[in-house]
Parts: C-alpha cells; sequence; structure tokens
C-alpha cells in the first residue's frame, strides 16, 4: 500500500520493545516478532506527486519509388516526465562502524491530530526507523530514434519489408517495476539517494541497432497462376506461400553491481545498489574472438571499491548479447468448398538455431558467476498446424 494513493506508511515490525506501545491490543505475537531490539521500515509516495506522462513528436519523408514501393526515413523521439523513483532518504553516507547514528533521521512520529481507535492506548509518539523507501514522480526518460524503411506492397504474389532503426533511450528511473529489468536482478535503489544524477544512464531496454525483414511469397502455380494451370502437379503446388522474418539487433545494456552493503550505507531492497570502481585504460567489450560464454566481458575492467566507499561506474554501461534470428513459415491452402478453405502450416522458429544469449552474470564479488553467460533464448522450434478458413 506504500506505492498506492492517495498515500501510506508501512511498517514492518522487528521488535515487541517499540514505543509507540498497544495496550491491551496484542497485535504481534511472541512466535511473529524477534525480542531484538530494531528499527522499523518505512515507505511512503509523494503527497504532491504528479502523473507521470510523456510527450511524443515525429517526423518523416517518404518517397513513391514504383506503384508498389515505397522508401521513407524519418526521426522519432519521446520525453517521459514525473517518472516513479526509488529513493532511500534514511541512508546514511559511506563509511564504516554503526550505520543508525550516521543516519539523517532517527525515528517518524504521528502527524499532529492523528485520532486512533478507541480500543487502541498509544504510549508515545515516536518509532524508531531504519531505511525508508520514498517513491517520488522526480525520475525521468527520453528516447531519440531515426529509422529507414523500405516496402514492397503485395504484388504478384510477392511482398517484403525492409526497417532499420537506430536509437538511444536514456532514464534515471530504476526497473523496480520490471520484475528484475530484461537482464536479470536490476538494482531498484539509486546508489547514492543525495546524488541522484548518478543514476542517469542507458535505459535497461536500449537498443542501439535494429533491423527487421520480413517476406510473402506465393509460388506461381495453380490455376489462376502463371504456371502449371492444369495437372496434378499444378493442383500440389498452388496456395503454397512462403514467409520469413530475419531479426537482427544489439544487446540491452546493464549494470555492474556488488552483493550486499559494502558502502555501509544501510539502504535495503536486497542490497544490489552499489557500484564496482572502473580501472583506468580499461574498457568493458571484448572483441569477437576474445569473447567466450564464460568471459562475456572484460571482468578486469572493473574492481571493488574500498569498504564504506561508492564506485565510480555509471549505470547499464555494458552492453549484453545481440540477437540474431530467423523464423520460417510453409503454409498450403485447399480449397474445397467456394467460401471454405482448409490450410496445412509448417512453423520454424530460430530455424538456424543460432545461439542467442540472455542473462550475463554481473555482480562482481560473485567471481563463480561473474562476467558468465548464465542463460539463452529458445533454441529451434519447429511446429505445425492445420486451420478452417470459412
Amino acid at each position: 500500500m506504500a506505492a498506492a494513493l492517495p498515500g501510506n506508511i508501512t511498517q514492518t515490525v522487528n521488535s515487541d520493545n517499540f514505543i509507540p506501545k498497544f495496550s491491551n491490543f496484542d497485535v504481534f505475537g511472541p512466535a511473529v516478532v524477534s525480542s531484538a531490539l530494531a528499527g522499523l521500515q518505512a515507505a511512503g509516495i509523494d503527497y504532491n506527486q504528479r502523473t507521470s506522462y510523456t510527450i511524443q513528436w515525429n517526423g518523416s519523408v517518404q518517397r513513391e519509388l514504383a506503384k508498389d514501393m515505397v522508401v521513407e526515413a524519418g526521426y522519432l523521439a519521446s520525453l517521459g516526465l514525473k517518472l516513479e523513483q526509488n529513493v532511500q532518504p534514511n541512508n546514511a553516507q559511506p563509511g564504516l562502524g554503526a550505520i543508525d547514528p550516521r543516519r539523517p533521521y532517527a525515528g517518524v512520529v504521528y502527524a499532529p491530530g492523528t485520532k486512533f481507535p478507541s480500543y487502541v492506548n498509544v504510549v508515545g509518539d515516536s518509532v524508531p526507523v531504519g531505511f525508508i523507501n520514498f517513491l517520488p514522480h522526480s525520475a525521468q526518460s527520453n528516447y531519440h530514434a531515426l529509422l529507414v524503411r523500405f516496402e514492397k506492397r503485395y504484388s504478384k504474389g510477392f511482398s517484403f519489408l525492409n526497417s532499420y532503426t537506430f536509437s538511444k533511450a536514456i532514464t534515471n528511473a530504476p526497473q523496480f517495476r520490471n520484475a528484475g529489468g530484461v537482464n536479470g536482478n536490476e538494482n531498484s535503489p539509486a546508489q547514492d539517494s543525495f546524488k541522484l544524477s548518478a543514476e542517469r544512464g542507458l535505459a535497461s531496454f536500449n537498443i542501439a541497432h535494429r533491423w527487421v525483414s520480413t517476406g510473402l511469397y506465393t509460388l506461381p502455380f495453380g490455376k489462376q497462376a502463371q504456371y502449371l494451370q492444369e495437372g496434378l502437379a499444378g493442383r500440389m503446388l498452388s496456395g503454397i506461400q512462403l514467409s520469413a522474418i530475419f531479426s537482427l539487433q544489439t544487446g540491452f545494456p546493464f549494470t555492474i553491481n556488488l552483493q550486499g552493503d559494502p558502502a555501509n550505507v544501510g539502504a535495503g531492497t536486497g542490497g544490489i545498489y552499489v557500484r564496482p570502481n572502473a580501472v583506468p585504460g580499461a574498457t568493458a567489450a571484448l572483441s569477437g574472438s576474445d569473447r567466450s560464454t564464460s568471459r562475456f566481458f572484460n571482468t578486469a575492467a572493473f574492481t571493488q571499491p574500498a569498504a564504506g566507499t561508492f564506485g565510480n561506474v555509471g549505470k547499464n554501461t555494458v552492453i549484453g548479447p545481440g540477437l540474431t534470428n530467423v523464423d520460417l513459415v510453409i503454409a498450403k491452402e485447399i480449397p474445397f468448398r467456394e467460401r471454405m478453405r482448409f490450410q496445412i502450416r509448417a512453423e520454424a522458429f530460430n530455424i538456424a538455431n543460432h545461439s542467442n544469449y540472455s542473462i550475463v552474470g554481473r555482480i562482481i564479488n560473485t567471481p563463480a558467476t561473474f562476467g558468465k553467460v548464465l542463460g539463452q533464448l529458445d533454441p529451434r522450434q519447429i511446429q505445425f498446424g492445420a486451420k478452417l478458413i470459412f
């Protein structure tokens, strides 16, 4: 409920020795609550938050090359404003030693005039608090793309569409609403909640280059076609269509992080937020001959920061695996009544059985998986189907 309107504070109780104390109203039994003294975890939203929105604009130029061919070049952009952001305003500054004495806020208090049910007797008005998840609508994003399209509309049994997009998406919004992001467990809170400008970087869904070609071809055989208008061969080859989709794109970016809280700031939500330091003169990218599933990027380009400090590497600075994929369909239609046709089809996805990798180990202090490919997309899949068209 902390992320719902109009605004709430959720409290996870870790102790039965906190103030205020509820008299004659035992909400938390001894089997649930630890006796160890601990602060509450608080969460809330900005009461004055604005509704998120986007502004979009585009322009294009088209040229007809023939009666069934067109080429187009265009520009597309969008600006996202008032996006939700995960900020933790009660984190301590990086350092060594106890965390709680270094937090900006020691506790929370009830608002003046707060009314409680008659059966609750509140003793005191303050509650010690640890980290706070605050969700203001303060983030932004932008997307810019150049596109080229070449299309032949369907005529004489043939059509195709080729499109290429060169784009860039930048944001300082986290991925905590995206079930771990595109490439695994992306960090939710900012590394430094007091320096949100350092969170600006490539969006996790950014794709710099993408090429897609599609085509459809009907074999020119059969009763009303160009060849084999009569005979058994013409009947067998009539109504056969071939179609294909070829996709080629660069990879999604991801962030190099450290597991845990080596900066010692007391952040929450899993503790995956601290980034490493960049090694001067080193680059994360590897050439094709040097790259492998056991070393997808140059792990030596990063080093762990000293205890009690943040790293200087930015967000989403490593580009993940790209995509190469070809899907193919062969279909044949058999008319057996005036308005009814029976279609049989064979479909192959990733027909070349190309290895398209997905998740890469990005946690520097888990050397068993750091820099290694941990998952891949589906291999070749072939399926057969039939349908009645009427």
